[in-house]
């Protein structure tokens, strides 16, 4: 499952990244193995998507860029 795969409002963990310029781009940013993420918003046409990700920093990004970050649900 990817970041891209989540429902409204859904928690994950961080599994892994894609290899690549993007992927090395998101880690920068702080999505990185075993960090949370949860999808916040999700524009009409499916891009861009809204993100939480750790403690509260928000990060939008295209789906094809969701679609690169690896995650499992929490069982919040």
């Amino acid at each position: 499952m990817t970041a891209a795969d989540l429902g409204l409002g859904e928690t994950a963990l961080i599994t892994s990244a894609a290899n690549g310029p993007v992927a090395a781009r998101l880690a920068e940013m702080g999505c990185l193995p075993g960090v949370s993420i949860q999808l916040l918003f999700r524009a009409p046409m499916g891009n861009p998507l809204a993100f939480a990700i750790g403690d509260g920093y928000l990060l939008s990004m295209r789906r094809e860029e969701a679609q690169l970050l690896e995650v499992i649900k929490s069982n919040d």
